[in-house]
């Protein structure tokens, strides 16, 4: 064997930084995936959508609560215009991490826009800054 074998034990202190992980989800509930076709309008990932007249998904305008064009789901991955994608339409979600119409701007204005369906909207609870370990 030539060379000579490297010491892979662990061993003192690497700082590595923070780690703020991205919280999609606040709570414990079954996820649910669907697809959709994006309207003329592409979405965001984790845009809140509703769907147009003709079914194609569509940004949530914010005030339609009710019947065709109420929020029903959350784009999982960017949707280009008139391309198919990923929707959730099940799962308990952070409300912060989600893209929302202007005026929708309260937590419990956003729990009340998915009232009947299977997406309940919360806020992650417990420690609201980054740890640092020393």
């Amino acid at each position: 064997m030539s060379g000579t074998y490297p010491n892979l034990l662990a061993g003192g202190l690497t700082d590595e930084g923070d780690f703020v992980p991205f919280e999609l989800f606040a709570g414990e509930s079954d996820i649910v995936t669907s697809q959709g076709t994006a309207s003329t309008t592409a979405l965001e990932q984790f845009r809140v959508v509703s769907r147009y007249t003709d079914g194609t998904l569509i940004p949530w305008d914010g005030t339609t609560v009710s019947g065709r064009g109420r929020p029903f789901g959350i784009a999982a991955q960017p949707i280009p215009a008139g391309s198919t994608g990923p929707i959730f339409v099940g799962g308990a979600f952070n409300h912060a991490a989600l893209i929302w119409p202007s005026g929708v701007t309260t937590l419990p204005a956003r729990k009340a826009a998915f009232d009947g369906t299977n997406i309940l909207i919360g806020a992650i609870l417990g420690v609201g800054t980054p740890i640092t370990y020393a």
